[in-house]
């Protein structure tokens, strides 16, 4: 594999609605916790009843509600973080239980439409430190989700050999 330029839209290489995980407002951050750990993902968009993009919740935003307070550099680091300062679990739970979503996502969120440029998908990603955006139509629905992992496949191509 050999990484090529980026071409395309984010439409053409994003996760469609139908498999994209997300969360409402009201939902507890216990239950969004459980479900991103199920599918091994790090965030997700948050949407209102008619499925417009309200916000995006990460790992990272649930985290800092478990901690009571700012994180070290990563989430896995963060984790060792709350163990080394002997969190009580049945007060981080109930925490987790009692807090919205809509109290920690980060908003408004930040979305793009398919027809954007996969090269400006990509620097808005690494401008503004996102790992993920939420691909949306003109009524603000979503569409969709793009991540850095899909701009690294897009980005490689296996070459015929000659």
């Amino acid at each position: 594999m050999k990484a090529q330029p980026l071409q395309g839209t984010a439409g053409s290489v994003m996760v469609p609605r139908d498999r994209v995980v997300a969360f409402l407002p009201s939902d507890t951050l216990l239950h969004a916790a459980t479900l991103l750990q199920e599918r091994d993902y790090a965030g997700a968009p948050v949407l209102d009843p008619q499925e417009r993009v309200v916000g995006v919740l990460s790992v990272a935003d649930i985290l800092k509600c478990a901690t009571l307070g700012p994180l070290p550099v990563n989430p896995m680091k963060a984790l060792l973080y709350m163990r080394a300062k002997h969190e009580d679990t049945e007060r981080v739970i109930q925490r987790l239980k009692e807090t919205r979503v809509e109290t920690v996502m980060s908003k408004p969120a930040v979305t793009i439409g398919p027809d954007t440029p996969l090269p400006e998908a990509a620097r808005l990603m690494v401008e503004r430190g996102f790992n993920r955006l939420p691909i949306v139509d003109p009524q603000g629905k979503l569409m969709g989700l793009i991540s850095r992992a899909d701009l690294l496949a897009a980005s490689h191509s296996l070459r015929p050999r000659a």
